[in-house]
């Protein structure tokens, strides 16, 4: 059976938004779902550009062949119906949301293993197009062998956009698509050069590979005037190997938790929420003059000694930032319900995939040698873990004022809905520092592996941290229910 949306995500949504600057202004584009009251005009792009400029469709003459269009038609509608598709518009700079002009789009859906390809019966021009997708897609699953995939019958963009990198950000939106139905992998047949290295860009890799000349001793009916392009390249990206882009179908920002203290006789209440651009250099500032001087590692490291080692942690701690599933805790004004009046603490959670590589360093031996330690837990920890997905976090903190009053506690249970809105099935972090090992456990987090101080040495004589007040790292986790 062909793959059947789930009513679990939103449809439509918008997956991805970006900007261009072009003759001094700034232009705002979004990539969304494909509704059905689209599918005319989309339809009509495709055999009006499509036909005329893709390779293959271009040397055949596919748009003279009345019952080759009529077939594509159905081909490309075929695709639509499966509510997968991606379209491109300009955004109204005054009113977000509402589409001006149509950039582009992509004809995505969903593969699964035992799928029977799309039933192609009139128009043999469009047959041979397909036909050569198709023993393209075969040869590339030999070495993919994937059992779901996102698959694509065509990215267009228009001309009066082309230059503008458009066809990336297309291409960008599939991402996080996938990510939200769990597909762990986009493939697609790319006959173009412009088109190949637009995926090529976006960090797609050759599956599969073949010249035009050698299409023809495939099958005598490949054969193709194409001068502009060599060969025709099956191409796919791993979604697990990309970082988590949070999706547009949750609000940003979201309160995630909100608490009560009472305290010298009065109550006073907290919530917990995304943190937002604007507040990065405040929590940036927060974790390197407060986080370093505390967490044991780092105190006994002094990190805040090496230039270079604040400026490296600097920088990961911006690309955990970045990813917008970071949670920072404000103190609530009593009187006006989501107003903060004091900085409490902060979480850099972030999304990770059991395959990711840690975010990069490349200076600063101090925190490298930290990181590197941290590395090490997470990868001793992931041959237990059973999970590919999970929300990861690199540094919880606390103001010293709030200490004593399970503030902690309160952020590390923000996780929870925090998942849940995004089916992140468990969160998992290194906990270095007794404290906060303590609140874990608090939380029902259990453990992974741990590894005492003394231990850690003998992995790598770099990691020599004399920390006394704390015996063992951690690393835990908690499943979400």
């Amino acid at each position: 059976m062909p793959f059947v949306r789930p009513d679990t995500v939103p449809f439509p949504s918008i997956w991805h938004r970006f900007e261009r600057v072009k003759d001094g202004r700034t232009r705002k584009f979004f990539v969304q779902d494909a509704t059905e009251d689209m599918f005319p005009f989309l339809l009509d792009r495709m055999i009006e550009s499509f036909c005329r400029n893709e390779p293959m469709c271009k040397s055949l003459d596919v748009i003279s062949d009345p019952e080759s269009v009529d077939a594509a038609e159905i081909s490309w509608r075929q695709v639509l119906e499966r509510k997968m598709s991606l379209v491109c518009f300009e955004e109204d700079p005054e009113i977000p949301g509402k589409p001006i002009r149509f950039v582009g789009c992509n004809l995505t859906y969903v593969v699964e293993k035992d799928d029977t390809p799309l039933e192609v019966k009139v128009g043999e021009k469009w047959k041979t197009v397909y036909d050569v997708v198709d023993y393209c897609e075969r040869e590339g699953n030999k070495v993919l062998k994937p059992s779901t995939y996102l698959d694509a019958l065509g990215l267009l963009v228009l001309q009066r956009f082309q230059g503008m990198s458009i066809g990336t950000e297309i291409l960008e939106a599939r991402i996080p698509l996938c990510k939200a139905f769990n597909i762990p992998v986009t493939v697609t047949c790319f006959s173009n050069i412009a088109s190949q290295k637009v995926a090529l860009k976006c960090k797609f890799e050759d599956l599969y590979e073949i010249s035009y000349d050698d299409l023809e001793k495939v099958d005598p009916r490949f054969k193709f005037d194409v001068k502009t392009t060599k060969t025709v390249r099956q191409i796919s990206v791993h979604v697990t190997t990309m970082p988590f882009v949070r999706p547009n179908t949750v609000p940003f920002p979201f309160i995630w938790h909100r608490f009560e203290r009472v305290k010298d006789g009065r109550t006073r209440k907290f919530f917990v929420q995304d943190a937002t651009e604007d507040m990065f250099p405040f929590i940036l500032d927060h974790m390197i003059e407060v986080f370093f001087r505390n967490e044991p590692a780092c105190k006994h490291l002094d990190i805040n000694g090496d230039p270079e080692s604040v400026e490296a942690a600097e920088i990961s701690f911006r690309k955990v930032l970045e990813r917008k599933m970071s949670l920072v805790c404000f103190e609530e004004d009593p009187e006006i319900p989501g107003k903060p009046i004091r900085f409490v603490g902060c979480n850099l959670t972030y999304v990770a995939e059991k395959d990711d590589i840690l975010l990069g360093v490349k200076i600063g031996d101090k925190w490298k040698t930290l990181y590197d330690c941290r590395d090490y837990c997470k990868q001793e920890g992931n041959k237990v873990l059973k999970h590919d997905t999970y929300l990861e976090a690199s540094g919880l903190s606390v103001l010293q004022r709030f200490q004593g009053m399970s503030i902690g506690t309160e952020i590390l249970e923000a996780r929870i809905p925090l998942c849940k809105a995004f089916n992140i099935p468990v969160t998992v972090t290194t906990f270095s520092n007794i404290a906060s090992q303590k609140v874990a456990l608090k939380c029902k987090f259990e453990n992974l592996i741990e590894i005492s101080y003394a231990e850690l040495e003998k992995v790598d004589p770099r990691f020599k941290f004399g920390v006394k007040a704390t015996e063992t790292v951690r690393r835990m986790y908690r499943i979400v229910e």
